[in-house]
């Protein structure tokens, strides 16, 4: 991407990004933040705040880390937004599978379970930049 010019796919992710942040009705929240102009509003009530979080989950995990950054400025923003952000840190929800499935595919060079005689889908613990998930080799060693 040249500096100053967005690509085709830069376009769609933000459209993306505004997408889940309308369908999430947090025009308000996007003004108390600074990020568009309206009035200046400095309270976020629980459902707003909750509601904020859970479309930066939807994003995916830039989002997620900007989350928790966002989590750690009391300074800056309201409290019941924060509170509800520091979540973040340590119950981030797993990303679905089949969205993971073609990285792992790059990852290992085959599909999981060509590689692992066994492969669990459903992750053990989940990060806002990755995810755990167990498997057994075809030696028999559980790994994870």
């Amino acid at each position: 991407m040249m500096v100053g010019r967005l690509s085709t796919a830069d376009y769609r992710r933000l459209a993306t990004v505004l997408r889940v942040l309308g369908e999430a009705g947090l025009k308000p929240t996007l003004a108390r933040l600074g990020l568009i102009r309206t009035q200046n509003v400095q309270s976020f009530d629980d459902a707003e705040a909750e509601a904020f979080v859970r479309a930066l989950e939807r994003l995916g995990p830039t989002f997620v880390k900007l989350g928790q950054i966002m989590a750690t400025r009391a300074d800056l923003l309201p409290p019941e937004l924060t509170e509800r952000l520091s979540r973040l840190h340590d119950a981030v929800a797993p990303v679905p599978f089949e969205e993971v499935r073609s990285q792992l595919v790059d990852d290992l060079g085959a599909d999981p379970a060509e590689v692992f005689a066994e492969f669990s889908a459903t992750p053990i613990a989940a990060a806002s930049i990755g995810q755990v998930y167990e498997a057994r080799l075809r030696t028999g060693e559980t790994v994870v």
